[in-house]
C-alpha cells in the first residue's frame, strides 16, 4: 500500500493525498488574518489557479488565499514567507520582509539588486534599510537557492574569461591607453634606432632614453608647464624622440611608431588614417571623447569621422567592479550611464543584455580613491551601492546638493565627506596627469 496515514485506536487508513487534505479543510474553514493584508480576512480556496499575486507579484499556478472583501489574491507560500532571510550576497546584515517599500525611501527610484527592474512602492520585498539594499520577494527567494556551492565548470570558465579583461577602477585614471599597450616599449633598453625621419616632422629625430642634465620630470612643482608628446598629448615620459634641430617637437618612442591605418569596431565601414591635423591648420572633434584636438588623430575623410590616438586605442571589452558582465565599448547616445544619470556624447561601455551603461569617465577615468584638502592625511575611496552601514542621506561637499543613494560616490566613511564624481572629474584628471610624469 505504500505510506498511509492511520488510527490505530479507530482502525481508520487513509492515503497520502485525502490524509493531507484533511488540515487543508480545517484551515480553509478558518478566516485568515495577514499583516500583507490587514483591513480584510482572508480564505484559504481548496483549488489551485494561475494567477497574479499580490504578495510577490509573480504569476504561476499554487493553493490560494482569497480576500473576502475585495480583489486581492495571495500564493499560500506567500502567506507563509519568512520574516527574515540571510543572503551572502549581503553578508552583514540579514533581509527583512516589509508588505510595502517604506515612505522614506519614495523620494528616489530603487531597483531589485537581482533582476535590476524597479521596486513598485505597493509591492511585498526584502530589504535593509541600513543600506538601502532592496530584493523583489522571488528574487531574493531564487538567490538564495542559487547560492548553494557548486563545481560548475561553466562558471569558472566565464571567471576565466573576465579576467583576461582590464579591471576597472583602477589605482590612476586610466587616461594614457598607448603607454599600457606599450608597456614593452617604455623598457629604457636602447632598442630603438637612434635617429629617425618621421612623416610628421621635416627635421630627424634622435632616441632619448635619459633625461639631458637638469631635467628632472619627476621633479615638477604644481606650478611647472609640462613637457608633453606631439601625437598624443599626454606628459612625455621616456624613451622619447627628439628634434634633432632643437625644434620643441617631441614624440613618446611608442607613438612614433603608431600605424598609418586603423580598423576600429565603431567605424567598421572604412578604415582610419593616422593624420596630423595642425599640418593642416585644422582642428578636429574627437567622436571618441567629443574633445577638440590640432594634432595626430585617425581621420575618415569619407564621413568626417575622427578619433585621437587615445581614444582609438581604448579596449573594446572591459570589467568592471560595479557590473557582474564584461562591458563593450560603444557610441550610444539613447542610454544615460548609470552612474552619474548623464548623457553619453562620446564612447561609452555597456552591457546590451543589462541595458547597463557607463560612460567613458565613470567607467575608465575614476580612480580606485582620491586625495582631497577636505580630508588631510588619508585617501577618499571610490564607493559603489549599496553603501553598507549608511542609512543617512549623502550631501556633496563640493555642490550641497543630496546625492542619490543608489550610484557611485567618493565617501570617507572617518571624515563624513561625500563627493560626485563629475564634480571631481578635473581634478581626478589633474592628479593623473602629474602621476603619468
Amino acid at each position: 500500500m505504500g505510506f498511509r496515514y492511520r488510527c490505530i485506536d479507530c482502525d481508520f487508513d487513509a492515503c497520502t493525498n485525502c490524509g493531507g487534505a484533511i488540515p487543508l479543510k480545517e484551515e480553509a474553514s478558518i478566516k485568515f488574518k495577514h499583516e500583507g493584508h490587514p483591513q480584510h480576512t482572508l480564505t484559504l480556496q481548496l483549488r489551485s489557479a494561475s494567477f497574479r499575486c499580490d504578495a510577490c507579484l509573480s504569476k504561476g499556478e499554487d493553493l490560494f488565499y482569497q480576500c473576502d472583501s475585495c480583489n486581492f489574491w495571495m500564493h499560500k507560500t506567500c502567506a507563509s514567507l519568512a520574516n527574515t532571510i540571510d543572503l551572502p550576497h549581503h553578508p552583514k546584515h540579514p533581509l527583512v520582509l516589509v508588505y510595502s517599500l517604506p515612505d522614506n525611501f519614495y523620494k528616489y527610484r530603487f531597483y531589485c539588486e537581482f533582476c535590476n527592474k524597479i521596486i513598485l512602492k505597493n509591492g511585498w520585498l526584502y530589504h535593509c534599510a541600513n543600506c538601502r539594499y532592496f530584493a523583489h520577494i522571488k528574487c531574493a527567494l531564487n538567490a538564495k537557492q542559487s547560492s548553494i556551492p557548486s563545481d560548475s565548470v561553466g562558471a569558472s570558465l566565464v571567471e576565466e574569461q573576465a579576467n583576461a579583461f582590464l579591471h576597472f577602477p583602477m589605482s590612476d585614471a586610466f587616461i594614457d591607453p598607448l603607454k599600457l599597450l606599450n608597456l614593452e616599449k617604455v623598457s629604457l633598453d636602447d632598442d630603438g634606432a637612434k635617429e629617425i625621419s618621421h612623416w610628421s616632422h621635416d627635421h630627424p629625430m634622435i632616441l632619448n632614453v635619459e633625461q639631458p642634465q637638469g631635467n628632472n620630470m619627476s621633479n615638477i612643482s604644481c606650478g611647472d608647464p609640462i613637457e608633453v608628446c606631439y601625437g598624443c598629448v599626454r606628459p612625455l615620459s621616456l624613451p622619447y624622440y627628439s628634434c634633432k634641430h632643437g625644434c620643441s617637437f617631441t614624440l613618446h618612442k611608442y607613438c612614433a611608431e603608431l600605424p598609418l591605418t586603423l580598423k576600429h569596431q565603431l567605424h567598421p565601414d572604412h578604415s582610419l588614417d593616422l593624420v596630423d591635423t595642425h599640418k593642416h591648420k585644422k582642428s578636429y572633434r574627437c567622436n571618441g571623447c567629443f574633445s577638440g584636438g590640432n594634432t595626430f588623430a585617425y581621420k575618415c575623410e569619407t564621413c568626417n569621422f575622427y578619433m585621437d590616438v587615445n581614444c582609438g586605442f581604448l579596449p573594446n571589452i572591459i570589467k568592471h567592479k560595479s557590473h557582474k558582465h564584461p562591458l563593450t565599448q560603444v557610441i550610444d547616445h539613447n542610454n544615460a550611464c548609470k552612474a552619474c544619470n548623464r548623457g553619453s556624447t562620446g564612447i561609452s561601455f555597456a552591457c546590451k543584455a543589462c541595458n547597463f551603461q557607463l560612460d567613458m569617465f565613470c567607467a575608465i577615468q575614476s580612480p580606485h580613491f582620491l586625495t582631497h584638502r577636505y580630508c588631510k592625511g588619508h585617501e577618499i575611496p571610490l564607493m559603489y551601492p549599496p553603501v553598507e552601514d549608511h542609512p543617512e542621506d549623502f550631501y556633496c561637499d563640493i555642490c550641497e546638493k543630496e546625492m542619490h543613494p543608489k550610484r557611485p560616490l567618493y565617501h570617507c566613511n572617518k571624515c563624513k565627506n561625500s563627493f560626485h564624481l563629475h564634480l571631481i572629474e578635473w581634478i581626478i584628471l589633474q592628479i593623473s596627469m602629474r602621476r603619468a610624469l
